[in-house]
């Protein structure tokens, strides 16, 4: 994964409302989405951007939900041409509509891979080195929280971290020196953490 900071970060956030997509499939899943859940999400085309300008080697997004995030990612990585990078989703998904799509994703792109409820994550990447960049999505403070820690064992010596989920509960989260907030209105928020490990 290239050498980024908070501000690297921020900057490529702020840019989201310039960005052309080139995949047309991700376009029109974007579009589904946006009548599925009646906002644009612009965390999905900040994953898009982060994987493109960034690269990261190992991903992993955990609660997948409908997939979005990672087909993101994914996407993005393509069009950086960082073929030998590796998005894995972990997680079931609790409607067999959004299981359906995650499994169409992971079809669609190459560097996508969907686990089911069996498999360790972490067992994913195996001799690939550890995870670049975590990715999960709209849950509890908690449970977010407690994945952090459960994750920070297995992240690179810097890593990204993101989480998104509404406003009001992405708000919880303590400001510290190495988390950006990126508030996109009551609906959805971003945390963005430079993990920097030992």
């Amino acid at each position: 994964m290239k050498s980024f900071s908070l501000r690297t970060i921020k900057k490529i956030c702020d840019t989201v409302g310039t960005v052309t997509v080139h995949d047309e499939y991700l376009t029109e899943v974007l579009q589904a989405e946006l009548r599925h859940t009646g906002h644009d999400n612009a965390y999905y085309l900040e994953c898009y951007q982060i994987a493109k300008q960034l690269s990261p080697k190992n991903v992993l997004v955990v609660s997948p939900w409908r997939g979005c995030v990672a087909a993101s990612i994914a996407s993005g990585l393509d069009a950086a041409d960082a073929w030998t990078s590796e998005v894995v989703m972990s997680g079931g998904c609790r409607i067999a509509e959004d299981q359906a799509q995650c499994v169409e994703l992971a079809e669609m792109y190459p560097n996508l891979t969907l686990l089911d409820g069996t498999q360790c994550p972490l067992d994913a990447f195996p001799g690939k080195g550890l995870i670049d960049m975590l990715c999960f999505g709209p849950v509890p403070y908690s449970i977010a929280t407690a994945w952090i820690e459960t994750y920070k064992p297995h992240l690179a010596k810097r890593a990204l971290i993101m989480w998104y989920g509404p406003t009001e509960t992405v708000s919880r989260m303590i400001q510290s020196d190495n988390m950006l907030i990126q508030s996109r209105g009551p609906v959805g928020s971003a945390v963005h953490i430079k993990y920097e490990g030992v």
